[in-house]
Parts: structure tokens; C-alpha cells; sequence
């Protein structure tokens, strides 16, 4: 946009001076052509006249280029101005779209991508310490289970044993009994 605006100057310039050009060397005609008298110089009416449309006509194309440019001007300068609003908009709107990209919203809680991490985190390192605790106590009670499963085991041993031995005896007073009813008749 920049570089338009100058190469659009550099060529009205070139204009202009092929114009002031122009007018120099009309000049410079009328004042050769024209005749000396005790070194003055006398210019017809006419070719002054001519010079003289022609120099009014070149301020009027150059009045008119300075308006036109004048013009350009501040057209780029609102152009530069509504496209200076809009990259601030747009700045503004990439903020916010990092900030909303960097943010995660859980339970109306705003967090940052960070604190949703250790927080994540922290929850997943909570949890296997609460696994580690239940496989740890379920290790206990399954020794502890364990011994009581031999514990009952062994008493069921000794009961069976008891009972055989109780019966041994209960038959042995039972035919000790019976012995003695018999001496008794």
C-alpha cells in the first residue's frame, strides 16, 4: 500500500516536471524569439497571451493533481485507519481465543490447561494410592483368612479326633457298664 502511494507519486512527479518542461521551454522560446531593443527585450501580446493560457492551464492540471492526490490521500488514511481498527480487533480476538484455548471449564470451575493437569493428575495419583491400600489390606485379610482357614482346619482335626476318642471311651464305659450289669445278674 506504501510502496503504491510512492510509485504513484514518483510518476505525477515525472508528469509534473515533464510538464514544468513544457512551460520553460515555451518560455524560453518566447523570450528567442523575441526582439532586442536597447537590451530589453519586447514579447508580442499574442505569444504572451498564449504563455499565459498555457501557464494558468498547467497551474489548473497541477491544482488538480494536488486535489486528486489530496483525495488518494485521505482515502489511504481512512483505509490505514479502518484496517488498523480491525488488526486491533482481530488482536483482541486472538486473545481471547488463546485464553479460551488455554482454559478448561469443569463443574463451572475455570482452570487453566496447568491446574487442569496437576489436578488430573493428582486425582489419577489418588486413586492408585487408594488401589494400593485396598491391595495391600486385601493381601492382609486373604494371610489372615488364610491362617484361619488352616486354624479351623486343625480344630476340625483335633475335633474329629476328640470325637473318635469320645467314643472310644463312651463304648469302652458302655461295655464296662454292661460287664458289670451282667456280673451284677
Amino acid at each position: 500500500m506504501k510502496y503504491l502511494t510512492l510509485s504513484l507519486l514518483f510518476l505525477l512527479s515525472l508528469q509534473i516536471y515533464a510538464q514544468q518542461n513544457k512551460t520553460v521551454d515555451l518560455f524560453d522560446s518566447i523570450i528567442s524569439s523575441s526582439n532586442n531593443y536597447k537590451d530589453k527585450k519586447i514579447i508580442s501580446q499574442s505569444r504572451l497571451k498564449t504563455f499565459r493560457a498555457e501557464f494558468i492551464s498547467h497551474l489548473d492540471s497541477l491544482n488538480a493533481d494536488i486535489a486528486r492526490l489530496s483525495a488518494d490521500i485521505s482515502t489511504k488514511n481512512q483505509t490505514i485507519q479502518s484496517l488498523n481498527s480491525e488488526n486491533a480487533t482481530l488482536k483482541k480476538d486472538l486473545e481471547e481465543a488463546r485464553a479460551s484455548i488455554d482454559r478448561i471449564d469443569i463443574l463451572g470451575l475455570g482452570l487453566t490447561k496447568m491446574q487442569y493437569s496437576i489436578t488430573v493428575w493428582g486425582i489419577i495419583l489418588l486413586l492408585l494410592a487408594a488401589i494400593g491400600v485396598i491391595l495391600v489390606t486385601l493381601r492382609k485379610f486373604r494371610i489372615v483368612n488364610g491362617e484361619l482357614k488352616e486354624n479351623l482346619h486343625n480344630i476340625n482335626q483335633e475335633f474329629d479326633a476328640y470325637k473318635i476318642t469320645t467314643l472310644e471311651k463312651q463304648q469302652k464305659m458302655g461295655r464296662e457298664l454292661l460287664d458289670l450289669k451282667k456280673k451284677i445278674n
